[in-house]
């Protein structure tokens, strides 16, 4: 007796031609690893150029004080003589005057009444001595900006550490209504002067200038050159300047560093 066996199709593993196992596979495994391989080289390219620019680059760095553009580095100031009292005062602030014009009339003067005179040709800025106020030799009455001083721009700071970061020469910065004007230091007040006793040195109001006992230093800038338009400015008018204080390296912006004297 014969016994027939019948077997199905052969299903133990066979080695395919190269060309049919699962055609086009490693080509995209190679294409992105090579892609990978890129972007880690691109990667630690943008950190190397990123931390050599935070410790060799440069950033502008400057600090904004508010000042007054005026004549000179302070107010000429019209004074008594004699002991008296002001009687009457004859101009106010933002009027021109010419030199030798009088400005108020004073008691107590060797004919009873005196006329208190401009010393300088200018603006007058602020009147320090009421009528009805006592006076005594010395005693400011009138306080005037000087038509014939140069132009100066006077810079106020009420911060010890804003004080330390300035120096001769900086350059200051200030927009004007036609153009922007450039300047530098030229001198720090040694010692600061309280905030209430600027009244006589402010030509006009200049915002952010703190009042009361706050001690405040006054630097000044001139421009290099003569400028017209600083010029025009000078009626007085208060200005925004901006103090450049030389370049910071990014890591100093990081990590709270001033930069001073860079």
């Amino acid at each position: 007796m014969t016994i027939t066996v019948e077997t199905g199709p052969d299903t133990s593993a066979r080695e395919l031609p190269a060309g049919a196992v699962e055609p086009g596979l490693d080509r995209p495994v190679r294409l992105i690893g090579g892609r990978l391989w890129l972007g880690a080289a691109a990667l630690l390219l943008a950190v190397g150029a990123g931390t050599a620019w935070g410790i060799a680059g440069s950033l502008p760095h400057t600090l904004t004080l508010h000042g007054v553009v005026a004549h000179g580095t302070a107010p000429e100031v019209a004074r008594a003589s004699a002991p008296g009292s002001v009687v009457s005062v004859l101009v106010t602030p933002g009027t021109r005057v010419s030199q030798g014009q009088a400005l108020a009339v004073l008691s107590g003067g060797p004919g009873g009444s005196t006329e208190l005179v401009a010393p300088a040709a200018g603006t007058v800025t602020a009147v320090l001595t009421a009528p009805g106020g006592t006076l005594v030799p010395g005693t400011g009455v009138v306080a005037l900006d000087p038509a014939d001083a140069p132009t100066t721009v006077r810079l106020f700071v009420s911060s010890a550490g804003q004080l330390a970061r300035l120096r001769l020469g900086q350059q200051v910065v200030i927009p004007l209504q036609e153009g922007t004007a450039r300047l530098r230091i030229t001198g720090v007040d040694a010692y600061p002067a309280r905030a209430d006793t600027l009244g006589g040195t402010l030509p006009v109001p200049v915002p952010g200038v703190p009042s009361g006992a706050t001690p405040v230093w006054t630097v000044y800038a001139e421009p290099d050159a003569p400028d017209s338009a600083l010029d025009a400015a000078a009626a007085p008018t208060a200005v925004d300047a901006s103090v450049d204080l030389g370049a910071r390296h990014p890591y100093q912006v990081l990590f709270g560093s001033t930069g001073a004297g860079r």
